[in-house]
């Protein structure tokens, strides 16, 4: 058997490997002990464990050169020194009617044409909220992803709702520091940014009446700021 753990990145990031660490650890942890097998590491036989794969599914901007492949051990002091390795195999799922991995892949197809939609509105000048309700309304008038869309439209429109804030606060920190021109500036807009989207993403969970803890953890805030905003924002339930 096989853990198979997938991120999707639509801007390139090199410490994918470092990102994936803490998920298969919790991934181990939660197997070892369904397993009940953590007595069982301690004794002399062999306690086999599934076997990890890595997988990156890339639609930004083209990369200069392709780089089917991140490691952990590129982010080491010293690489040659480390016996420690994680390698995520990067997939480009870019629309192209040419794509392979698409052509292979109805759902995946369906999912970069939706991404594909989107970017297109946004460049054609709509506001990020209509360019995803458009890019999702169109794709389930032309059956494109349409039973999912259907069941999970909502969470759907969230989730890039998210991304985007996400890019914003990124574009928010970049600016704010080139007008500074100093590294405390940068760490400000870092962390005003990323505080901006966390914030809104907690409160879009609280919306779906996710458990208070499931939040707190997804989001590595503490429980009692959680209760916080949740009480700020009048959804406590």
């Amino acid at each position: 058997t096989s853990v198979v753990l997938i991120e999707h990145q639509s801007t390139w990031n090199e410490n994918m490997p470092l990102r994936m660490l803490p998920y298969i650890d919790k991934m181990y942890r939660k197997i070892i002990k369904e397993r009940d097998a953590k007595r069982a590491m301690y004794l002399s036989p062999l306690v086999k464990i599934p076997t990890p794969k890595f997988y990156i599914l890339y639609n930004g901007p083209k990369l200069a050169e392709p780089r089917p492949m991140l490691k952990l051990s590129d982010a080491f002091e010293d690489p040659e020194g480390g016996d420690l390795e994680l390698r995520c195999h990067v997939i480009d799922i870019s629309y192209d009617e040419n794509n392979a991995i698409l052509q292979a892949c109805q759902p995946l197809r369906g999912y970069s044409y939706l991404v594909h939609l989107i970017h297109k509105n946004k460049v054609s000048g709509m506001t990020d909220d209509n360019a995803i309700h458009d890019a999702v309304l169109y794709c389930k008038d032309h059956g494109i992803l349409k039973d999912f869309l259907k069941q999970f439209g909502k969470e759907v429109v969230n989730m890039f709702s998210l991304q985007w804030d996400e890019e914003e606060a990124k574009r928010y920190r970049d600016e704010y520091a080139m007008e500074q021109g100093m590294e405390k500036g940068m760490e400000k807009g870092m962390k005003e940014g990323i505080a901006t989207a966390t914030m809104k993403f907690i409160r879009n969970q609280l919306k779906r009446r996710v458990p208070y803890e499931q939040i707190a953890e997804d989001t590595e805030t503490s429980l009692d700021e959680v209760l916080r905003i949740a009480k700020e924002s009048n959804m406590v339930y």
